[in-house]
């Protein structure tokens, strides 16, 4: 049987002028049904939109003309941070929406990553802690977004020797665990209430590890490499010294590298930002491919669900952002 033809985006944001790089969901206080999207570009310009009238209602280049390696939010606090390892965390005045001449922003303080690799920082979701790579490569930065500081809360050793550059990172705030991918293709995973050392460390790609997440209960973990493999790893706590010895692993070989993964805030969707501009749809669960959305004329960067909707976008080296509403019928909202 063909395979079926790839839906078709249900709408297109349009606002760039350069590659998109990353996108993020952000809170709007002052209108609590609606939906914003940041998205940032290789020419540093950031946009706010709406996703209801699929304009941007804020633009702004808080890193100049820096390209715009990742941004995540917390509440009304947007982090960015570019290319060559400069980091902000700022906050958006809502109220000027509506009044173009008086649209601002103020950055709370600034923070130092390395310029080395593409490693983007990560932002737990609904919490206020940060990682990112340190600025001296040794080790991961834990920072905490809602106060200025100059040092980050802790700092969790890297022996580059051993795993190389850190690739990929993610951060569960509510099981204080992170998780790291290296260049040497292995993953590792810290319990940041005993941060001396990793708990655990897999060998998993033979290549540089590209995009990693774990599932919100830690029993399910998703890796991509430069290798063009996916791995989805299932245990039944990623928090136990055992990992490495007791997981179960299953592997795809994919067509292109995949950059970033999303999980959606439910669980049941994975989606997979391909370097061949497809957008491929897995369900965890079942460790099955669900569909290949194809819309990008070039390489998909960045992949993101909706909080409120479980509205999928993407967005790539094409300056487009494409909205997807497939499998949005079967979320839940927690």
């Amino acid at each position: 049987m063909p395979p079926k033809p790839s839906p078709c985006p249900i709408g297109a944001i349009r606002d760039h002028r350069a590659a998109i790089t990353s996108l993020a969901f952000l809170n709007d206080p002052t209108q609590t049904d609606r939906s914003l999207l940041v998205s940032g570009s290789m020419d540093g310009d950031i946009h706010i939109s709406d996703l209801a009238t699929r304009r941007s209602i804020f633009s702004c280049q808080p890193h100049g003309r820096q390209q715009i390696l990742s941004l995540s939010t917390y509440q009304d606090l947007i982090i960015s941070q570019d290319r060559f390892g400069n980091g902000k965390v700022w906050r958006i005045d809502y109220d000027s929406f509506n009044s173009p001449s008086e649209r601002n922003s103020s950055a709370l303080f600034e923070f130092q990553t390395t310029p080395y690799s593409f490693c983007k920082a990560s932002c737990a979701a609904l919490t206020h802690l940060m990682i990112a790579t340190h600025h001296s490569e040794q080790a991961i930065a834990v920072w905490d977004t809602r106060c200025p500081a100059t040092t980050p809360l802790s700092l969790l050793d890297i022996d580059r020797s051993k795993f190389g550059i850190c690739m990929a990172l993610h951060l569960s705030c509510e099981h204080s665990f992170v998780a790291s991918g290296f260049e040497g293709g292995s993953v590792s995973g810290w319990d940041l209430r005993k941060a001396s050392e990793p708990i655990w460390n897999i060998q998993l790609h033979s290549d540089a590890v590209t995009a990693l997440t774990f599932s919100s209960s830690l029993t399910r973990c998703f890796t991509a490499g430069a290798d063009k493999t996916l791995r989805m790893l299932s245990h039944s706590s990623f928090l136990d010294n055992n990992s490495a010895l007791s997981h179960q692993s299953d592997a795809f070989t994919e067509p292109a590298t995949i950059g970033e993964f999303a999980l959606r805030s439910d669980g049941k969707i994975l989606a997979a930002a391909s370097w061949d501009g497809t957008v491929r749809l897995f369900q965890p669960s079942k460790k099955k491919l669900l569909a290949a959305l194809k819309f990008h004329s070039e390489s998909c960067y960045s992949v993101a669900f909706c909080p409120k909707t479980g509205l999928l976008v993407s967005g790539g080296k094409d300056w487009k952002v494409a909205l997807w509403d497939v499998y949005a019928s079967t979320f839940e909202r927690s």
